[in-house]
């Protein structure tokens, strides 16, 4: 697997705002536009939790992120737990050159599995999750869960989890076209396939 520029500097800035909220990591000139996004998120009441790994057993006993017998798991950028009430707030860095609504109806089954899981986890009645834009600087694409509406999101997530089951059982894995079609992704035999773009 090759990865892209733009991916290698998404991962690489994930890293960077990680180490910051932690205090391992000292501020440069390089991600300097970053610090307003930090000191919001640090200025929220609650404990702050930054790539918060969480894991499950078919059982749905908790277990741990490297365990290899894990039935599902998430790792959130960002967690932040209410101090005084039962709401937890989840924010992804999105490093996209694109932003908006339309842009983070991409990620909504992420954001779905991330609630779904951290239901599953923690007592909380309420999430609220936001998708921060730090490339584009967009305002942030937020969406709020309830747990009354556990039993709906978990049919959602547990479907998509049997689809994906049943691609690798009968090796079927429909062809999506997308961005990676173009020399990134790894199924070369699909009629959607091209080479990469040559940079001029």
């Amino acid at each position: 697997f090759e990865q892209s520029d733009a991916a290698a500097y998404g991962s690489e800035m994930h890293d960077f705002l990680d180490g910051v909220i932690k205090g391992t990591k000292q501020w440069s000139p390089r991600y300097e536009f970053l610090k307003p996004y930090v000191e919001n998120l640090l200025a929220i009441p609650g404990k702050i939790s930054t790539e918060h790994p969480i894991a499950f057993k078919e059982d749905w006993t908790p277990t741990d992120w490297s365990d290899k017998q894990y039935y599902v798991k998430g790792k959130l950028d960002v967690l932040i737990m209410h101090p005084e009430k039962p709401i937890a707030l989840i924010k992804d860095w999105k490093a996209s050159g694109k932003a908006g609504d339309a842009e983070a109806t991409k990620y909504a089954i992420e954001m779905d599995m991330f609630s779904w899981l951290t239901f599953k986890a923690y007592d909380v009645e309420k999430i609220k999750t936001g998708l921060i834009w730090i490339k584009t600087k967009a305002p942030e694409s937020t969406k709020e869960y309830d747990r009354k509406d556990l039993p709906e999101l978990e049919d959602k997530m547990l479907g998509h989890i049997q689809r994906i089951e049943d691609a690798i059982s009968f090796d079927k894995f429909p062809c999506k076209p997308s961005g990676l079609c173009f020399g990134w992704c790894a199924a070369r035999n699909c009629e959607k396939w091209q080479p990469k773009k040559q940079k001029t």
